[in-house]
């Protein structure tokens, strides 16, 4: 068992190499300090060595570093596919044909010791030790199962991926997508959802000047943003008629049939957009009316959030998993304490690219 374990360990240090040559002049090391402090740390105390690891983030470049660290656990890695987000095809080659890392489903997993989750989509899998859940969407489904999860979402370092780059990223695609969506000065955005995520797109949207109208609960206002009741479906209907763009960030399945009136939106002319890993508009509205098919907009991009924003958020995805094996008696939903989101945010302020924007979280 020593001799495999040993022999496992050197794999890992290959193909750690082999991701540091793949990535080679695309990111500076501010762009992901607490992924590299985590890097360090495990490549020494080796927490996760021999588990079974599954990693269902969406897989693009940037999570690669995730994964840098996660190998150098020594955890025995596997890749689960995201049902929702298709992986970048030129990095999932490489993790299969350089990497030899193993693709799995749902449907083709077992003997698992931790799954780092993503929108839930792998509740139904056994997981000896436990999970490790990334986004606001699948609490609610690991609370109601009452399994082990450590959540990696509800967390104050969660904001600096949701409301500076996912905010910052919405805006990066439309501007990617061309058509003249790249000026906002003086057009009506409506946003639905005053969470993490909508809370960004509007703190950019009026950065760059947009009329910006929120449809979503009184009891969750945004500051110097006009507001409007989603139970009050005439003057939703109104607002989404009047709009430019639409842009769906409530983390609610068919969200938008549920508050708007279809028919009257679709003919509105109105440009449609989720933000949503579910499709929260809802089958009432034709995928082709829904721009890039209803898909999660910023997802079209090479790097959907830039790095800089997400590390510290798959540093902390990654940690769950050493929690789940140093606690084992924890049961049910845990969320992040207090000391160990400083302990990265700490990291990130003191050695990250967006170390001055940190103060505010």
């Amino acid at each position: 068992m020593i001799v495999f374990l040993s022999y496992f360990l050197c794999f890992s240090m290959d193909r750690i190499a082999k991701i540091d040559e793949f990535l080679s002049g695309r990111y500076d090391v501010s762009d992901y300090p607490t992924l590299q402090y985590q890097f360090e740390e495990w490549s020494s105390t080796k927490p996760l060595a021999g588990l079974r690891v599954v990693d269902v983030t969406p897989l693009f470049k940037n999570t690669l570093l995730k994964y840098r660290a996660l190998l150098a656990s020594g955890a025995e890695l596997l890749i689960g596919e995201c049902s929702f987000i298709s992986a970048d095809p030129q990095v999932l080659n490489f993790c299969k044909n350089e990497l030899k890392l193993e693709v799995v489903t749902v449907n083709n997993l077992a003997n698992v010791d931790i799954i780092l989750d993503c929108a839930a989509s792998y509740l139904n899998v056994s997981a000896a030790v436990g999970y490790v859940e990334l986004t606001g969407s699948g609490v609610a489904k690991y609370r109601d199962a009452a399994v082990r999860c450590y959540v990696a979402d509800s967390s104050r370092i969660k904001l600096l991926e949701t409301e500076l780059g996912t905010g910052e990223s919405f805006f990066r695609a439309m501007n990617h997508l061309g058509y003249g969506y790249q000026s906002w000065k003086g057009k009506r955005l409506v946003v639905f959802g005053s969470g993490k995520v909508g809370r960004g797109i509007v703190s950019y949207a009026k950065s760059y000047g947009a009329d910006v109208v929120v449809v979503s609960n009184p009891q969750m206002p945004i500051a110097g943003v006009t507001l409007v009741d989603f139970r009050d479906p005439e003057a939703v209907d109104k607002v989404v008629c009047d709009a430019y763009c639409v842009v769906m960030a409530t983390g609610v399945e068919r969200a938008f049939e549920r508050t708007v009136t279809v028919e009257k939106a679709i003919s509105s002319g109105v440009l449609l957009a989720n933000m949503g890993a579910e499709d929260e508009f809802g089958d009432s509205v034709p995928n082709d009316r829904v721009i890039e098919g209803k898909r999660t907009i910023n997802f079209i991009l090479d790097e959907p959030t830039h790095l800089r924003f997400i590390d510290a958020t798959m540093a902390l995805h990654n940690f769950g998993a050493e929690w789940l094996v140093f606690n084992p008696t924890a049961k049910g939903v845990v969320m992040p304490d207090e000391a160990t989101e400083e302990r990265f945010l700490e990291i990130t302020r003191r050695n990250g690219k967006i170390g001055g924007l940190v103060e505010k979280f």
